[in-house]
């Protein structure tokens, strides 16, 4: 499995940037993620086009920011395929995808705020943001009952 990598939207700055290393740790340690279909190289080129491909079994899944909701309906289609993803993702909760998609298909969602640095930033990302699970193992009508869980994750 190649780095794992977090993109954000923020007017001009990258929108490809690595994820805080300890905080993908955490995330892995508890899902032991096999795929990331949108990694990026130690060039800092993405070569590998995940909304076309497909997922493996378990998937860690930074989306570029500027483009989340793409990302986020591709999850769900995996989820549909029995493959489990974990994004993470700005807290948008305001949004028509969170409104259609997430709050429909996710099994949970982990709320974060200002806690993950990212690439060269020496400051975390000052937006929410949100750890989103579609697992397929998880049936619907126990999915309501796994939301809201706000976990806070401080590095020293």
């Amino acid at each position: 499995m190649t780095a794992p990598t977090l993109r954000f939207g923020c007017g001009k700055v990258n929108d490809i940037q690595a994820t805080q290393k300890e905080f993908y740790d955490l995330l892995n340690a508890e899902f032991l993620f096999d795929h990331d279909p949108c990694p990026i190289w130690p060039d800092g080129i993405v070569k590998v086009d995940g909304l076309s491909s497909e997922w493996g079994e378990c998937n860690y899944v930074n989306p570029p920011y500027s483009a989340v909701d793409a990302w986020v309906k591709k999850a769900v289609i995996e989820m549909k395929k029995g493959r489990k993803s974990v994004l993470l993702t700005p807290a948008r909760t305001n949004n028509i995808i969170w409104r259609d998609v997430v709050s429909k298909y996710a099994s949970e969602y982990r709320f974060l705020y200002r806690c993950v640095r990212f690439g060269v930033f020496t400051r975390p990302l000052p937006n929410p943001l949100v750890v989103v699970i579609f697992d397929p193992a998880v049936e619907p009508k126990d999915r309501k009952e796994q939301h809201g869980e706000f976990v806070w994750f401080t590095v020293k």
